[in-house]
């Protein structure tokens, strides 16, 4: 359990889960690899909750790589241009940049549609910072809070 400092003190955690590189059998692995992500989410906020400290909290999910639309031979997905990121939290709920459009793909990957410098400068925000003092000029921070 991670023990929290004085209120109004604040704390960063990074943590990490790997093994979502799946070129093949990816269905399986990723139904295990997802169900440990929810799981240990579920344990943390329920830990923040009987802390009283949930609303203070903001937990950001994103991946390093994006992947191919389309599944290969070996039921996996290879490297691509389209990622995801989420945020939980006290955060707006549902999709806040465009969704996804399938039918229009770049060589195959989703097409660019939001830069994560509006993610990230919506936590900056959310922790009291100025995001253009950390992440330079850039596209306005998502209204995530």
């Amino acid at each position: 359990m991670l023990r929290p400092r004085e209120r109004g003190a604040e704390c960063r955690f990074y943590v990490s889960l790997g093994s979502f590189d799946t070129h093949a059998d990816q269905p399986k692995r990723h139904e295990e690899l997802l169900g440990l992500l929810a799981q240990g989410l579920a344990a943390f906020h329920q830990e923040m909750r009987l802390l009283g400290r949930e609303g203070e909290v903001l937990v950001l999910g994103f991946s390093e790589f994006g992947r191919r639309a389309q599944e290969n031979a070996s039921y996996g997905t290879d490297h691509g241009k389209g990622g995801l990121m989420f945020a939980l939290g006290p955060v707006r709920g549902g999709v806040l940049g465009p969704e996804p459009n399938l039918e229009d793909l770049d060589e195959g990957d989703l097409r660019f549609q939001l830069d994560f410098r509006a993610v990230y400068g919506a936590a900056l925000r959310f922790l009291g910072l100025e995001p253009a003092s950390i992440l330079g000029p850039g596209p306005a921070p998502l209204p995530l809070v």
